[in-house]
């Protein structure tokens, strides 16, 4: 019984209740509300709402009637349950049945998402009665399990005044009707109308009729009638008017769009009435939704696209879509040699949508390469792109870069034993260390890309990636291991346990030393082996300029800033080559490095005696001046004001050639701050004699 009676909350979501609750009895005289706190709300006798006072239940109560009581209500009703969390009217346990919900004032009461069930009616309706001048809308109810002598689910109309009964995407089945109506009659002047309800499995004793009008008036619009012994019956003049709905009578009903053919129900043995895939009700309703009572939900299955390093770790992902559900198998290949199970010490399975339900278990088996797994639970498990299940696995270390395919077994495949309507494969796509293009192989294109990042002409990059030195930092160096490896496939990144590339032992240091050829700026470094080098070179100005060199170069200018990316394999001493007008004096190298440091750069050899711009200028308190030695020698480098007298002498000593700077703090020799204006600094040398102006202002 309880696998009965759990499918009877298709549309529902029953609560837990409290182990002691609240007992009501009596009339209720003022506004009132039932929460889920205080839930369950045990009737131990006979119950009305007072005329004019409104009772308000809320989502997750649970109300249950201790004996044969009824619930009367001269008010109002409005039980607000949820998709989620459903209002229960439904006997007590130790109780056998109960007498009913009767709606007879002139107010209107709402049911949504309320199930009904377990009520006996000697007299009249079963369920739910509506008479007087009473309005009631059921919205996405369920009505099962009830009996009467007419209406077994809904009895509308006490023969005297027109009450009116509304009623969508709500089931009504099981019930029973002693002589006509088992799920809905409608008598005299009342009116019912029935919108997307799905009506099946009712029984009816004197002319079996599921929904029967004496007199009164019922509407059906995008119904399913279906699997009830007789389906329509009316008397003394009543009407039954359908439209856009399928009913099972010997021919079709009369009306517009109405159809006779089987809706292809889930599992109607089991009173699962939601539709399989192509059912002739999916899509067919007024404007193209379903007719009964239940959204179809093609059922999903997603085997996702994760990406991973050769020796990383990961999970595989399959996500779902589907309605509750008891159980789910799955089978799917994958190449266990190079996507491999992680379980040393932990299970295969990380999570599953099934843990939190009662009952919960997941079972799992690798067959080969094949993936066995099976999902199950004593009450019903539903996900709307969800995840059903992640995986542990890992990637062999070495493995080849590229896409390891995941691929659905769909004759093993199922939820609640039904096939899945949509099975999307997935892969394990497993990156190439280097391969920052993702084109599935390393490439000269990948180092040339590392390079373009280096100098800023590429905003970002894939740092795991790109960093094959694993250093935590992109470098042209890394450009360099990629470069030699697209040479050399057999070469191992310092990533994957390589050693260093190539470099003949007794150069530590790399001097770099500029010369003048025409109208450009060569850059020359003593090196053996590979070399990558990352450089930021100060410009004469502003105007472009062109890079090139003996192995490959990848530039950026930046106004009077160039960034240069630079891998060399020639072991030729000419590293870069600049031209152009922004080039009419000596660049000043900013910053060098050379093969993430494993070269110590001592310093550029300038062709020239010169003396730098101070930065910043204007300026307070200190400004920096940078000056360049073509040759090794005594060197004077001192302040003037401007009426040519000595302020301060910054550099009076032997120097090495290259470049060099010193910090003005504009003091004198004394050590007393210096007053405003333009002063004059010199640079003396064997070479000559440079001058310029600076300003502090204060």
């Amino acid at each position: 019984m309880r696998l009965v009676l759990s499918l009877v909350s298709l549309l529902v979501v029953v609560s837990s209740s409290h182990a002691l609750g609240t007992s009501v009895s009596g009339t209720i005289s003022t506004n009132t509300s039932w929460t889920k706190a205080n839930a369950p709300y045990v009737v131990t006798g006979a119950t009305t709402v007072a005329t004019g006072v409104t009772l308000t239940i809320e989502a997750g109560v649970v109300v249950q009637f201790a004996g044969w009581y009824p619930f009367t209500v001269q008010g109002r009703l409005n039980a607000n349950g949820t998709a989620k969390d459903s209002v229960l009217f439904v006997k007590e346990p130790r109780s056998d049945t109960w007498l009913g919900l009767e709606f007879v004032g002139s107010d209107s009461s709402t049911l949504s998402y309320t199930r009904i069930s377990d009520v006996e009616e000697d007299d009249t309706g079963g369920a739910v009665n509506v008479g007087g001048t009473a309005r009631l809308r059921l919205s996405h109810c369920v009505i099962a399990y009830n009996s009467g002598m007419n209406g077994g689910a809904i009895f509308n109309g006490d023969g005297t005044k027109a009450s009116i009964a509304y009623a969508d995407w709500t089931v009504m089945h099981s019930n029973l009707a002693a002589y006509d109506g088992s799920a809905v009659f409608t008598r005299a002047t009342a009116k019912t109308y029935l919108t997307n309800c799905t009506i099946a499995g009712n029984v009816s004793g004197t002319s079996g009729y599921a929904v029967f009008s004496d007199a009164g008036t019922i509407s059906l619009l995008n119904c399913i009638v279906w699997g009830n012994g007789k389906a329509i019956g009316v008397l003394n003049g009543g009407s039954v008017t359908a439209t856009t709905s399928d009913i099972e009578t010997a021919t079709v009903y009369p009306g517009t769009n109405n159809k006779n053919v089987d809706p292809l129900f889930l599992n109607p043995a089991a009173r699962d009435y939601r539709l399989q895939a192509g059912s002739p009700c999916i899509g067919t309703g007024t404007g193209g939704e379903v007719m009964g009572a239940f959204a179809y939900v093609p059922t999903t299955l997603n085997l996702l696209e994760p990406v991973a390093k050769p020796g990383d770790s990961l999970l595989v992902t399959i996500r779902g879509t589907f309605l509750p559900a008891y159980s789910v198998d799955v089978a799917f290949l994958i190449n266990k040699a190079v996507i491999i199970p992680d379980t040393v010490g932990k299970p295969l399975v990380y999570s599953h949508a099934f843990s939190s339900a009662a009952g919960g278990t997941v079972w799992s088996n690798f067959v080969g390469d094949t993936l066995f797994l099976s999902f199950t639970a004593t009450e019903r498990v539903g996900l709307t792109n969800q995840p059903l299940v992640s995986l542990r696995f890992r990637v062999a270390p070495g493995a080849v870069g590229g896409d390891y395919f995941t691929t659905f077994v769909p004759s093993e495949t199922n939820i609640d034993e039904q096939p899945v309507d949509n099975l999307n494969n997935g892969k394990v796509y497993v990156q190439t260390l280097g391969d920052v293009t993702k084109s599935s192989g390393l490439t000269a294109a990948d180092a040339t890309e590392i390079l373009k990042f280096v100098v800023r002409l590429r905003p970002a990059i894939d740092i795991d990636l790109a960093d094959v030195t694993c250093n935590q930092k992109v470098t042209s160096f890394d450009a360099a291991w990629v470069l030699q490896k697209v040479l050399h496939p057999e070469y191992l990144f310092p990533c994957e346990g390589g050693g260093p590339l190539p470099r003949p032992a007794g150069h530590p240091a790399l001097v770099l030393r500029w010369q003048r050829e025409g109208d450009a700026w060569l850059l020359f470094g003593d090196h053996a082996g590979a070399l990558a080098g990352d450089l930021t070179l100060a410009l004469g100005s502003e105007d472009a300029v062109n890079a090139t060199g003996s192995g490959t170069v990848v530039a950026n200018q930046d106004g009077s800033v160039l960034h240069v990316g630079l891998v060399d394999f020639s072991g030729e001493p000419l590293l870069l080559r600049i031209e152009g007008a922004g080039v009419s004096a000596q660049p000043l190298i900013l910053a060098a490095d050379f093969n993430d440091g494993e070269y110590r750069i001592s310093g550029s050899r300038p062709v020239a005696l010169a003396l730098e711009q101070n930065v910043p200028n204007p300026f307070n308190p200190s400004t920096t001046i940078q000056f360049r030695v073509p040759d090794a020698g005594f060197v004077k480098l001192a302040i003037y004001g401007i009426d040519g007298q000595l302020v301060r002498s910054l550099v009076a000593r032997h120097v090495e050639a290259g470049v060099h700077e010193a910090v003005w703090d504009g003091r004198d020799d004394a050590g007393r701050a210096v007053a405003s204006g333009v002063y004059v600094y010199r640079l003396t040398s064997d070479r000559g004699v440079i001058s310029r102006r600076m300003v502090l202002a204060r």
